[in-house]
């Protein structure tokens, strides 16, 4: 079901999308597979997303991220991170849309010069970005950041 939940939404039947993916919920949920769970409601909150259920989408993307943290999913945890700042982005909260997208490229290890390219600033500002985020954690280095981004809920 989860396989022609991704077909639907690549098509833009954000609707049926969504129902397979729920349905797809119960078997990971049954048989305890936290890791394909986490995928799933990553995904879901994405289809979600794309509805305008902004509420519903940040749910289930907080589980996820949750989720992804706790089995030390790095790169899933970013992905989840970088769909909720596109949510608080929908709505308007760019603040929190900057902050999330900042941690989730941080959380992917990305150096200095990729921030920068990805987030169109000067290295410069990144490294002051680092520093600020480094401080305000009371943190001693950049994996010590992805650490606890893969830790902590931000958003």
């Amino acid at each position: 079901m989860g396989y022609a939940s991704w077909i639907a939404d690549s098509r833009g039947e954000y609707e049926w999308a969504a129902s397979g993916f729920e349905e797809a919920l119960g078997l990971p949920r049954e048989i305890g597979d936290r890791s394909a769970l986490a995928r799933m409601l990553c995904d879901l909150g994405l289809v979600e997303r794309r509805r305008g259920r902004y509420q519903r989408a940040s749910a289930l993307l907080e589980e996820s991220i949750a989720l992804q943290r706790d089995l030390g999913e790095r790169h899933g945890a970013a992905l989840a991170l970088s769909v909720l700042g596109q949510v608080a982005s929908d709505l308007g909260e760019n603040r929190a849309a900057e902050a999330g997208y900042q941690e989730s490229l941080i959380a992917r290890g990305l150096s200095n010069r990729e921030i920068t390219e990805a987030l169109v600033i000067g290295e410069r500002t990144a490294e002051a970005h680092v520093t600020h985020i480094l401080t305000k954690l009371g943190l001693h280095s950049r994996p010590n950041i992805a650490v606890w981004a893969t830790q902590h809920a931000t958003l």
